[in-house]
């Protein structure tokens, strides 16, 4: 696997985190982004990896925030703090993915969830937010480091929004397996910054506005 292809991983994990931040802090539910989330969980069995994400254009959004995260710069669209705590969010999601590939009991319990909801989803449109939410509780909750979202208390308390964070850290460890399938190791994310925001440079310049 090459440089693009675990920037294009680690982009797409970015983008979950900031998603799930988005929604849990400005309750940003959206059909839209659940959808696509939901559609990266479900591809399981891909024969290459922009099969998972679809185009560079849907990465847009992580696309952004991994430029600022990596540059360790604030922008209008995200502030000092939340640097720091995406920074943090994605370096906890790398953790469990390992954790995750480490248990075969654990990849076995989830990828049999996922394969049922495959299968009952076919003849519906809506995204099926409350199974994920639940093959992501039963699954990876009791991977540690166990990830709590900041966030406004209206939100996280809404059964439907909580399910939509859920659904988007599902897809974000997703996101983080294919990155460590692809040959990313957690010392990269720490010390290979310049060489990734190369990367993403690039893949700035493929996204059509």
């Amino acid at each position: 696997m090459t440089m693009r292809d675990r920037t294009i991983a680690l982009t797409a994990c970015i983008q979950h985190a900031w998603w799930a931040h988005r929604l849990a802090q400005h309750g940003e539910f959206r059909i839209d982004r659940l959808n696509y989330a939901v559609t990266n969980i479900l591809c399981t069995d891909p024969d290459e990896l922009m099969d998972v994400y679809g185009s560079v254009n849907d990465l847009k959004s992580g696309i952004q925030i991994a430029r600022i995260l990596l540059s360790k710069n604030a922008s209008q669209d995200i502030n000092r703090a939340e640097v720091a705590l995406i920074t943090g969010y994605v370096g906890q999601l790398i953790k469990i993915s390992s954790r995750l590939l480490s248990s075969q009991a654990a990849i076995h319990e989830l990828a049999e969830h996922l394969k049922k909801i495959s299968a009952e989803i076919i003849n519906t449109e809506d995204p099926p937010v409350s199974k994920i939410a639940q093959a992501y509780m039963e699954t990876i909750s009791p991977i540690a480091p166990r990830i709590m979202i900041q966030g406004n208390g209206i939100y996280l308390q809404n059964d439907e929004f909580a399910a939509g964070i859920r659904t988007h850290l599902l897809a974000a460890v997703r996101s983080a397996v294919l990155w460590r399938q692809c040959g990313g190791k957690l010392w990269h994310f720490i010390f290979q910054r310049n060489t990734y925001l190369m990367e993403i440079n690039k893949l700035q310049q493929e996204v059509h506005e």
